[in-house]
């Protein structure tokens, strides 16, 4: 039982994040607000940790399909939530504008997420 609440936990973990990031995507944007990276390396690793968490959790929920501890409709929305996630952070790469010197890492990133959400 224990390992179905969890389950349903991360579902609504996930869901709850995934509904900030769209409440966040759909705030007019009238007020040109930005976000300023000024630590690129702090911001890469942390969209790295994000990636690997959100990579693990696909790849444990994955194994719960084939153990069938779960439905293939509960994987395919943890996969459909999930790939919501992974382009808020392609998104956030994106509008970091990295200065030249992280150009080529982020970019480098940018492709293995899209690698990942393929």
């Amino acid at each position: 039982m224990a390992s179905k609440k969890g389950v349903w936990l991360t579902i609504v973990i996930l869901v709850a994040i995934t509904i900030t990031s769209f409440f966040v995507w759909l705030t007019p944007q009238s007020y040109d607000a930005t976000f300023v990276v000024s630590d690129f390396k702090s911001h890469l690793d942390g969209v790295e940790e994000i990636h690997r968490v959100l990579a693990d959790g696909i790849e444990k929920e994955f194994q719960k399909m084939l153990n069938g501890d779960i439905t293939p409709d509960q994987y395919i929305e943890v996969a459909e939530i999930s790939s919501s996630q992974i382009n808020s952070q392609i998104i956030q790469l994106v509008e970091s504008k990295a200065s030249q010197e992280w150009q080529e890492s982020y970019l480098n990133y940018l492709e293995a997420l899209r690698a990942t959400n393929s």
